[in-house]
């Protein structure tokens, strides 16, 4: 069963044993349906059943052979924000309404983060699947308040809450007290 658990390890790109938890259904699925796993139904359960913790204790050798290549880079500072913002996992997303969205930087370098380039702010409503776009000379912080400003008057839907990665173009005080003091606050 170990190995069975390393391989979706693997697969999730070496997830920690919280987030492995919760997007376990939903990955074996999509490796069942598309013909890369086949396992019963009675072992299936059982890696179901696993809980987080023991999924850590039992990934430990594996994670330790990795020789710290695959590990994901820790912030070095824990800012005020980073404390006080809520951390949503994969089954936090149920039931959301419209309004709710995941927002991300892409970077338009050609692979080479050098020189001048250009960004693309990119604003997804988890519910529905709306997206908006807006272009940005830089990834800055104050950039990214005034694109949502735009944003807001022309999206369709209410802005109710944002997720966002723990890049500092996003986890800053500035949006912060964007967030806090619009109309209707912004979570």
């Amino acid at each position: 069963m170990v190995q069975l658990l390393e391989t979706l390890w693997e697969a999730s790109d070496h997830l920690c044993g919280k987030r492995l938890a919760a997007v376990l259904p939903t990955l074996m699925t999509a490796l069942e349906r598309h013909g890369h796993w086949q396992v019963d139904s009675d072992l299936r359960q059982k890696l179901l059943q696993i809980s987080p913790a023991t999924m850590d204790r039992l990934l430990a050798p594996a994670r330790s052979a990795q020789g710290g290549q695959h590990r994901r880079r820790r912030t070095r500072v824990v800012t005020g924000v980073r404390r006080r913002t809520t951390v949503r996992t994969f089954n936090g997303w149920k039931g959301v309404e419209p309004g709710w969205f995941e927002m991300d930087l892409v970077a338009h370098c050609g692979g080479r983060m050098e020189g001048p380039f250009l960004w693309t702010l990119v604003l997804t409503d988890v519910a529905s699947g709306w997206s908006e776009c807006v272009p940005l000379p830089s990834r800055d912080g104050l950039m990214v308040r005034s694109a949502l400003q735009e944003l807001q008057t022309l999206m369709p839907l209410p802005l109710r809450g944002l997720d966002v990665d723990n890049d500092t173009a996003f986890m800053n005080e500035e949006l912060e007290r964007w967030c806090a003091e619009a109309a209707k606050p912004v979570e």
